[in-house]
């Protein structure tokens, strides 16, 4: 979305807003119109689904600069460092997955990092970035069936097929082509 960064920064510093009953019922419509193509496999669903997330993402921009964001309670240290961690994560999960890239980024221990991300979060730091990719590829597998397993892997930052192949089964139980041949 072209000039959306300052909105960005504007959602991830308020992520709570109050919604006003109209538009509450407008945006469950869209939910449902999601929903019913995804479940009658419309020939045309991805590029359905892709312009329809534009319409999404456009609704939420505008409810943002004209609603009125909730009020968050003060964050500890902790859970802005939680935040922090998180966001780094969204941003480089690509190409950094070793905890120590994220603590250096926020400047400090591996291990302290460790401990503050499963004390905030209940889950470790690996498992965060580990869910993060594993996300994303299963996303993919399922929107984007002209790229190839490999192309995926590619695409993921994995040194080769098999290796990308072993992380997803380890992790979601299934190789990659399994999976996506079970999301249809």
């Amino acid at each position: 979305v072209p000039s959306a960064t300052s909105l960005f920064l504007y959602i991830k510093d308020h992520p709570c807003i109050s919604l006003d009953d109209t538009t509450f019922r407008r945006m469950l419509k869209y939910c449902r119109m999601f929903s019913e193509f995804e479940r009658n496999g419309h020939p045309y669903r991805d590029q359905i689904t892709l312009h329809m997330s534009m319409m999404l993402y456009y609704e939420i921009f505008h409810i943002y600069q004209h609603g009125k964001p909730l009020a968050m309670s003060a964050q500890t240290r902790q859970e802005s460092m939680f935040r922090e961690f998180l966001f780094l994560v969204s941003q480089h999960y690509v190409r950094e997955r070793e905890i120590g890239y994220y603590a250096d980024q926020i400047c400090v221990t591996p291990k302290y990092l460790s401990s503050v991300v499963r004390t905030v979060s209940g889950n470790s730091a690996a498992w965060w970035i580990n869910h993060t990719v594993i996300m994303h590829a299963k996303n993919l597998l399922k929107t984007n069936h002209q790229l190839t397993i490999q192309q995926i892997s590619d695409k993921l930052n994995f040194p080769n097929p098999s290796f990308f192949g072993q992380y997803f089964k380890r992790r979601v139980g299934m190789t990659p082509k399994e999976f996506r041949r079970k999301a249809y």
